[in-house]
């Protein structure tokens, strides 16, 4: 198994997160990875970041681990929040082009 790939490797633990049935945490990842694709504003965003940050809280991973995690997929949340500022419309615009 490749070291460097953390995001989706099992890691031993005894947390409730661990502790619940395999089923309820792929529903969950599926609800929550079509949430935030409809997501439409920064609370909803924020809202999404807070909701992750408590699952890593609860399953009792250091965040240390999780951001590493993250690393091979920065391109991709870097485009994805671009995306997001650049075509969202509502709420104030706070700088236009032309």
């Amino acid at each position: 198994m490749n070291n460097a790939l953390l995001l989706g490797r099992f890691i031993p633990g005894n947390s409730v997160v661990h502790h619940l049935d395999p089923r309820l945490k792929l529903l969950t990842t599926f609800y929550l990875i079509v949430l935030i694709f409809l997501a439409d504003n920064w609370q909803t965003n924020l809202l999404l970041y807070g909701f992750v940050l408590f699952g890593v809280l609860c399953a009792r991973v250091s965040l240390r681990f999780f951001i590493r995690g993250l690393r091979p997929m920065i391109w991709l949340i870097l485009f994805t929040v671009a995306m997001q500022l650049l075509f969202t419309h509502g709420g104030t615009v706070y700088w236009q082009w032309g």
